[in-house]
């Protein structure tokens, strides 16, 4: 989960503070200083075999001329020091901070249109499911009903901002859950299929 949760939401006891971590920056350096693995099965896990998981047939693959590449290359022996407010997402933070503000001020109303927009599409794809069992589609709503909790909470305490994000991730989300079921079908037992392509329509 990489929900936008401020960094005060982030500083609280372990089982207190909301779910999710932006880590990529420093999840190689990670990895590769504290897990006792040898680099090829780091190299292998953080990049081809997601993408073989995933069924993504255009990243992973051999480089050749022409094809996508997705390349990192680092120094196995250089060291650094974390800097947190030196990390891409401190700053990635702060421009998706200011276009959030800019969007409120131009549409104040915004993060409870979202909230709302967010809750139908809910109710919607509950309401289809009824009593069927649908677990992949149950476990995504309940992850969306929590960033709701989330975003209502902020609301309340007068974060527009945070509200308006965790809503938008909400919708990234059910939208990812009906681009997967038009693209991906083979992915999912034939239960799921389904009623996912339903939920699609």
């Amino acid at each position: 989960d990489h929900a936008p949760h401020t960094q005060e939401a982030k500083e609280q006891p372990f089982d207190e503070a909301p779910c999710g971590m932006l880590g990529l920056e420093t999840a190689l350096a990670l990895a590769l200083g504290e897990l006792d693995l040898p680099v090829a099965m780091v190299l292998a896990l953080m990049s081809w075999q997601p993408a073989a998981i995933a069924r993504i047939a255009d990243h992973g693959g051999p480089i050749l001329e022409g094809a996508p590449a997705n390349l990192c290359v680092f120094d196995p022996e250089a060291t650094w020091v974390v800097e947190p407010e030196r990390l891409a997402r401190g700053f990635r933070r702060a421009a998706f901070h200011d276009l959030l503000s800019a969007v409120i001020e131009l549409f104040p109303n915004a993060p409870e249109r979202t909230g709302a927009a967010v809750d139908t599409a809910v109710a919607r794809i509950e309401n289809f499911l009824g009593t069927r069992d649908a677990p992949r589609i149950r476990a995504m709503l309940a992850h969306v009903k929590d960033l709701r909790t989330q975003a209502e909470a902020a609301l309340t305490g007068g974060d527009k901002v945070t509200a308006l994000a965790l809503n938008l991730r909400s919708l990234q989300i059910l939208h990812r859950l009906v681009e997967h079921v038009r693209d991906n079908h083979e992915d999912h037992d034939e239960v799921a299929d389904g009623e996912m392509e339903a939920v699609g329509d």
